[in-house]
């Protein structure tokens, strides 16, 4: 009814679960940085927030990893957010084809540690940083290779990096923020240590914005197809970023 194609929501979902998986891993990670310059009652409350988001890190990866593998055979990942430079099967094939190996290196070795963080939780904790940080860098890899046009440096390409990184600093962000400020709504000493980074970690929202209009306008004529899918893509965008604008207010 909307122009969909099968495996788009697919693409779409595997997006979003690596948006979230990243975002998570980055935050924890500031976390656990800012931890380490912290005393007492806030050095726990950061050190509770960097291990409370695994459990929105397993969710993005899980995400993630499912609607990878149901695209195995449908290679055509197309942008998302309603923008419709769509990469050629081409495009989309050489770049599936190339991240297999890191994709799958990724989803059965982080299923690795988890599993072994499970059983050794201490040393797992221990090392929790190193984990998120490694995290962090994959994903961006595997979140902006959806095409590839052979051309490293060519506008398009550039389009296809940024419009598939800035998801961490966008819809991540704003889902990661969501599940903190869910995750603490009881626990207001938890809250008056977590809550005065969310006015920071929204700005970086706006940077993973003014990314996405950058990237749009390298391909600006090629970019921008006014269908039915691009409004109601459009629309759950701009819910998403008031939501993560209220995420930044008191």
């Amino acid at each position: 009814m909307l122009g969909i194609e099968f495996h788009e929501p697919f693409a779409f979902l595997r997006q979003v679960g690596l948006a979230l998986a990243g975002a998570a891993s980055l935050w924890a990670f500031v976390f656990l940085r800012a931890q380490k310059r912290s005393q007492g009652e806030k050095r726990q409350a950061l050190g509770w927030a960097a291990s409370r988001l695994l459990i929105a890190f397993s969710a993005g990866f899980g995400l993630a990893a499912l609607s990878w593998f149901v695209l195995w055979n449908t290679w055509p990942v197309l942008a998302h957010e309603g923008i419709t430079l769509f990469p050629s099967g081409a495009e989309s094939s050489r770049a599936f084809l190339m991240m297999v190996p890191l994709t799958l290196a990724w989803i059965f070795g982080t299923l690795g540690v988890l599993l072994l963080g499970a059983w050794k939780r201490e040393m797992f904790r221990k090392h929790l940083s190193w984990f998120y940080g490694i995290q962090f860098l994959v994903i961006s890899v595997l979140i902006s290779m959806y095409a590839w046009t052979g051309n490293v440096l060519s506008n398009e390409q550039i389009f296809f990096y940024f419009h598939g990184f800035h998801s961490i600093f966008t819809l991540g962000t704003i889902l990661t923020l969501d599940f903190l400020f869910l995750s603490t709504r009881l626990l207001s000493g938890l809250q008056r240590h977590i809550f005065p980074f969310f006015p920071a970690i929204s700005k970086i929202i706006f940077i993973g914005l003014g990314l996405d209009f950058l990237s749009v306008f390298l391909v600006f004529d090629q970019v921008i197809e006014f269908s039915a899918r691009f409004f109601l893509a459009q629309t759950v965008v701009g819910i998403l970023i008031i939501n993560g604008v209220f995420m930044a207010g008191p």
